[in-house]
């Protein structure tokens, strides 16, 4: 065999191999780098999502496409063998586990909701509204579609920002009313009453 391409000394296809070995024999230790690495620069990730963000969303939609009955079988297989493992034939196991389940993951929820709602000021930044149960969480520069597609729904995103230390800055809260009101990039009533009350005491 001739020269060909080679790399640190050794022909390329030797070196394929003992790499293809050196991961099977590592895979664990590769993997857990790969994730402290993907925690320390979460920051990074986001940003480049941002920037890609329809790359990433058509390449994501594609990828499902070509694969999704692949993958609507794999998670009925899943869930089936997950059903079989709690019934253990007695349908009373899965019916407690799942108000167990539903109990802890309820309390769960609302204590982080309370978290983040103390986080980020317990009141509406537009109107000043109190009460808990109106009160919603706001992507200031509007990218919470984007944040959702990332960490992959509502919930996750009040854990990811639990997780960063509650960021400031780029997140507050509104009351409904105030955020369906700039929902589709209008102002909230509030803010135009202000700006002509400011306009008329000039």
């Amino acid at each position: 065999m001739s020269g060909g391409s080679r790399k640190n000394g050794k022909p390329l296809y030797q070196h394929n191999f003992m790499k293809r070995e050196y991961c099977l024999a590592n895979r664990e230790e590769i993997l857990r780098k790969k994730k402290e690495y993907k925690i320390s620069h979460k920051e990074q990730y986001i940003q480049l999502a941002i920037k890609n963000k329809e790359r990433i969303a058509r390449l994501a939609h594609n990828r499902y496409m070509e694969n999704r009955e692949k993958e609507l079988a794999y998670r009925k297989n899943y869930f089936q063998k997950k059903k079989l493992e709690l019934l253990n034939g007695d349908p009373a196991i899965l019916l407690a586990s799942r108000e167990i389940y539903k109990a802890r993951e309820r309390i769960r929820r609302k204590n982080l909701r309370s978290e983040y709602i103390n986080a980020y000021g317990s009141k509406c930044s537009c109107c000043g509204e109190t009460e808990l149960r109106f009160l919603t969480l706001e992507h200031i520069k509007k990218d919470g579609g984007l944040h959702r597609k990332i960490v992959g729904g509502n919930y996750p995103i009040y854990v990811d920002l639990k997780r960063r230390g509650w960021p400031q800055g780029d997140y507050t809260l509104l009351c409904w009313n105030c955020n369906c009101a700039e929902r589709y990039g209008e102002k909230c009533p509030h803010k135009l009453k202000k700006e002509k009350e400011c306009a008329f005491q000039l």
